[in-house]
């Protein structure tokens, strides 16, 4: 069963955290989205860029889910071309969210890409470990205040 959340727009309906997973297709995000679900978060799933699917973020510079979101978890690959340049364009943001940037422990230290703005998650990445990171980066770095016009009320 796919996860009914992906691609869809944020809403105003709800007033838990949200966080976007940005997770390639093989790697079973409906699972992993609906594990964070079960501990209190609004997800939306958005699978990256490949040979079929452009990235608005990439090619214009905004994304809706991005935009929504309070924390992002790239699980996308940051050596691979697509996760690296979704991974710093959205931590490039005038205001960007919260970011858990999935890292091969082998590929520390990530060459060429500023991480100190993200919290660095390790392969294997385990059902705890994986909610931790996001628990911890929501305790330790409470939402941004709201910018005027950027639709908040």
């Amino acid at each position: 069963m796919r996860f009914t959340h992906e691609h869809n727009g944020w809403g105003d309906d709800t007033d838990r955290p949200r966080v976007l997973l940005e997770c390639n297709e093989s790697e079973s995000p409906s699972i992993i989205a609906d594990l964070i679900t079960r501990n209190g978060y609004e997800v939306r799933v958005c699978h990256g860029p490949d040979d079929h699917r452009t990235c608005d973020l990439i090619a214009d510079g905004a994304c809706e889910l991005v935009d929504g979101a309070d924390a992002v978890v790239n699980m996308l690959g940051v050596r691979k071309e697509a996760g690296r340049a979704v991974a710093e364009v959205v931590l490039s943001q005038r205001r960007p969210p919260k970011v858990i940037v999935e890292v091969a422990q082998i590929d520390l230290p990530v060459e060429g890409l500023d991480l100190q703005d993200a919290s660095i998650i390790t392969t294997p990445v385990t059902s705890a470990a994986l909610i931790r990171s996001i628990d911890e980066v929501f305790a330790e770095h409470p939402s941004p205040l709201a910018w005027w016009g950027d639709g908040t009320p």
